[in-house]
């Protein structure tokens, strides 16, 4: 069986990549509300979430602007696979 490794002389690889020392050091509460530190976490992983999106929009967009991916209209309701319109087995 191998040990792992666990001692590290600064951070561990993991808090390096992600930036754990930055993310901990983010603005903590400014009131002594209890739901603040929750709020706080929440909308912060929100605009991380954001900016993510923003990102792979921006990628799908140059993406959609290479001559390598097929262009196709998507199928119209007509000529959609069956299995989207069956009832699923019992729901009868």
């Amino acid at each position: 069986m191998v040990t792992p490794n666990l001692s590290f002389a600064q951070a561990t690889p993991y808090d390096e990549y992600v930036g754990t020392d930055t993310l901990r050091a983010l603005p903590g509460p400014r009131t002594d509300a209890p739901e603040e530190p929750a709020f706080l976490v929440t909308t912060q992983v929100m605009e991380l979430y954001f900016g993510l999106v923003r990102t792979e929009l921006r990628l799908a967009a140059r993406l959609l602007g290479t001559p390598d991916l097929p262009r196709r209209p998507p199928p119209s309701p007509a000529r959609r696979p069956t299995w989207m319109w069956s009832t699923p087995p019992g729901a009868r």
